[in-house]
């Protein structure tokens, strides 16, 4: 079966490792950009996405199945039939159109062929689709695929988000925590307390605060004056360990970003576990070293899954030399 994956560009060589480890006959067949590439894979997708969640697939970001590949002089009545035969008029559809070549070399125009499909009575829904069309051009084929967010990995186009700027971010890191909670569907509205462990400058601090969360905010650097001034937001200029000594709070959401070790980083969301409530969801970020091993953090994520459930372990595309990783405790 062929795929197209996506990946952060420098960690190519450690998605094909894990993607060769499955011993399902993985080849590339085609490199597409310096993110995506075409692969063959014996194994269908609902059984990938599976493996992908538990064993897990830490470095590949995004993929497609493809249904169908025709070349430039496609028959369009062809084309569109084929996707009608994929699509269900009960659920709701977005298209997400991919190429590596000058976009005015495309044949495909994407506002069209909604237009058509909505003429057929389907129902166009880009942000949350329940079904999503994949289109992806080159300069001599063009291959189709359909999917979901489970079966694609994402809503996103090549799993890369891309949030509103209009608001002003205190740093980067609060983009990777709106695509942590995107991709896990986890609902911040509906926790009431989250600990920020080494929040300065209070990123992450903030994307909570502004969803009505109690932030203690936990870090003997300064916050960002905005931050700290936000009526929901409490600092304690310390270090983690002496916090858990002096405090005996507990919360639905733990929040770690910190630059350090992976395995100090493990070490103190392990520490935190009895403060963290039933049910509750912990959001950490490996930090990786320029040495470091992927054996290095398959042993960190069986530390935490000896009391923790593993929800996701993956590189967002927000994530630079990093990975994202999210818990849950049962």
């Amino acid at each position: 079966m062929e795929y197209i994956i996506s990946y952060n560009s420098q960690s190519k060589n450690l998605c094909f490792l894990e993607l060769k480890k499955l011993n399902c006959n993985f080849k590339e067949i085609d490199s597409l950009s310096n993110e995506q590439s075409l692969i063959n894979l014996d194994i269908d997708n609902e059984k990938l996405i599976k493996i992908i969640n538990t064993k897990p697939i830490i470095f590949l970001r995004h993929i497609i199945k493809i249904t169908k590949k025709f070349n430039k002089n496609y028959n369009k009545t062809d084309f569109f039939n084929t996707i009608l035969n994929n699509l269900s008029k009960n659920l709701t559809f977005s298209i997400q159109f991919l190429s590596n070549i000058n976009k005015q070399d495309c044949s495909i125009n994407i506002q069209t062929l909604a237009d058509e499909l909505e003429k057929n009575n389907y129902i166009l829904n880009v942000k949350q689709p329940e079904q999503i069309i994949s289109i992806y051009e080159t300069q001599n084929t063009i291959m189709l695929g359909f999917g979901n967010e489970n079966l694609n990995l994402s809503t996103f186009k090549g799993g890369a988000p891309h949030f509103s700027k209009k608001q002003e971010f205190v740093s980067r890191a609060e983009y990777k925590l709106l695509e942590a909670t995107n991709l896990t569907n986890l609902e911040l509205s509906k926790i009431s307390s989250a600990a920020d462990l080494g929040a300065a400058p209070g990123g992450w601090t903030k994307v909570l605060a502004s969803k009505n969360i109690n932030v203690h905010s936990i870090d003997p650097a300064h916050l960002s004056p905005e931050i700290k001034n936000i009526k929901n937001v409490k600092h304690f200029q310390m270090l983690t360990e002496e916090f858990l000594q002096k405090f005996n709070f507990t919360y639905d959401l733990i929040v770690n970003d910190m630059k350090m070790d992976i395995s100090l980083s493990t070490d103190i969301i392990l520490s935190f576990y009895p403060r963290l409530n039933t049910n509750g969801y912990v959001i950490m970020t490996f930090k990786l070293a320029k040495n470091f091993t992927y054996s290095q953090i398959i042993n960190q994520l069986k530390r935490l899954t000896e009391k923790y459930k593993l929800v996701l372990a993956r590189q967002l595309f927000h994530n630079r030399s990093e990975i994202t990783v999210v818990l849950k405790k049962l």
